[in-house]
């Protein structure tokens, strides 16, 4: 029975690896963007990591790159993606204008106008996750607010709405000299929140990008 389920693993990342690659091939512009940054090599290996995944959110999405690698490398029956795309007291990105944000938030929605399992949901992370019933998410990948009492939040209300079993990612659990510029703390809330859950961390990549993934191994966040 192991060997089936590891034979099946294998089939599952071979798989992932291989929409990967034709990720890239279809998108020019995607391979540029791997060759000038390594953090979206090591996102990528991340989704290899991941088992497969029917129900899925990406908080914080920005631009939508990695938006775009989720769906078509991860194939999910739903792929929710939130995001303000409005400035906030607290925030720890520096937004540019409103009216910069309004266009960004009209080029999301006709980037994945015509996906039909796509759900862009434009509020912050916190309040977003209320609108999700406990327990239906396979995946949450966190990229928002990365200062630690927003970090430790996003854990706590994004573990409510993920599966047991399921798994919580993000970016960013490194300390560099931008990240203490910033005054951003993603690795101490992820630390402190394992500490609390006894949730484990089961991936990681080193700088730049620092991903992480946590499993949540059982049906109990605090």
């Amino acid at each position: 029975m192991r060997a089936e389920s590891l034979a099946g693993r294998l089939f599952l990342t071979s798989k992932r690896w291989f929409l990967i690659f034709m990720y890239l091939h279809k998108h020019q512009r995607a391979i540029n963007v791997t060759k000038r940054s390594p953090k979206y090599v090591q996102r990528l290996q991340l989704l290899s990591f991941l088992p497969k995944v029917r129900f899925c959110a990406e908080v914080g999405v920005r631009l939508g790159a990695f938006s775009q690698m989720m769906l078509e490398t991860l194939r999910p029956e739903r792929l929710w993606l939130v995001d303000p795309c409005r400035d906030y007291p607290g925030n720890s990105y520096m937004e540019p204008s409103q009216d910069t944000l309004d266009r960004r938030w009209m080029r999301l929605l006709s980037l994945f106008k015509k996906e039909q399992s796509v759900t862009l949901l434009r509020e912050r992370s916190a309040l977003a996750a209320r609108q999700f019933r406990p327990g239906v998410l396979d995946f949450v990948y966190i990229d928002a607010n990365h200062y630690y009492e927003y970090a430790l939040l996003d854990l706590f209300v994004w573990c409510r709405v993920v599966k047991a079993g399921g798994y919580i990612a993000g970016d960013d659990y490194i300390e560099t000299e931008k990240t203490a510029r910033k005054g951003w703390a993603v690795k101490d809330a992820v630390n402190h929140f394992m500490d609390i859950s006894g949730l484990p961390m089961v991936f990681l990549n080193d700088e730049p990008d620092g991903s992480w993934v946590l499993e949540k191994v059982h049906d109990v966040c605090i």
